[in-house]
């Protein structure tokens, strides 16, 4: 995956494009993720968590993926990123679960570590 994904990226040019990258080593658990992608939403604020969305583009379909950022050290920059704005984001795959009456439901995000506009 990774020779792929370099040559792609030499192949492009002008304005950045969107993607995702992920690295697993076999059986060390490790779970990291970096998108580039477009701000697609205003950040809210619940419970000390800043959320927003990230939208990556793709030549078939676009994700959009559900960031969270706890209050702290990316929490200025996260605060000030502007909608149709391109990103850099480095974080973890989370997943939440909860009981809604008898139902499990869950939710899945990445938890913003580092940001970096471009």
């Amino acid at each position: 995956m990774g020779n792929a994904v370099a040559k792609q990226n030499r192949n492009r040019k002008s304005q950045p494009r969107g993607g995702a990258s992920a690295e697993v080593a076999e059986g060390s658990g490790i779970n990291r993720v970096r998108l580039l992608g477009i701000i697609a939403s205003a950040s809210s604020s619940r419970a000390g968590t800043l959320t927003r969305r990230i939208e990556i583009p793709g030549a078939q379909a676009r994700e959009v993926i559900d960031l969270e950022c706890e209050k702290g050290e990316n929490s200025p920059i996260f605060r000030k990123l502007r909608i149709n704005q391109w990103v850099e984001i480095d974080g973890r795959i989370r997943r939440r679960y909860w009981r809604a009456g008898s139902t499990l439901v869950s939710r899945t995000y990445v938890e913003v570590h580092r940001i970096q506009p471009r």
